[in-house]
């Protein structure tokens, strides 16, 4: 594991001999997996970087929304 871009970190791992790069934050006690990659260099590219970054963004406005009220179900009440 190693720190990319402040707490955004990276788990590397293989199946095979194929060798992955998972990108991951913390959110509490949840690890949030954003974006897996296959290694082909030594430095993970920028734009995989603001893939991974944006994932976090969308997750963290999902998790902080207001809950919706779900549709009143219509019956005998209904106007």
């Amino acid at each position: 594991m190693s720190q990319i871009d402040g707490p955004l970190r990276e788990l590397r791992c293989h199946y095979g001999r194929v060798h992955y790069r998972i990108l991951y934050r913390r959110s509490g006690n949840l690890f949030v997996l954003l974006h897996m990659i296959r290694k082909t260099s030594g430095a993970v590219p920028r734009a995989e970087i603001e893939v991974a970054k944006q994932r976090w963004r969308d997750f963290k406005g999902r998790m902080n929304a207001e809950e919706r009220v779900p549709p009143r179900a219509a019956g005998t009440d209904a106007p």
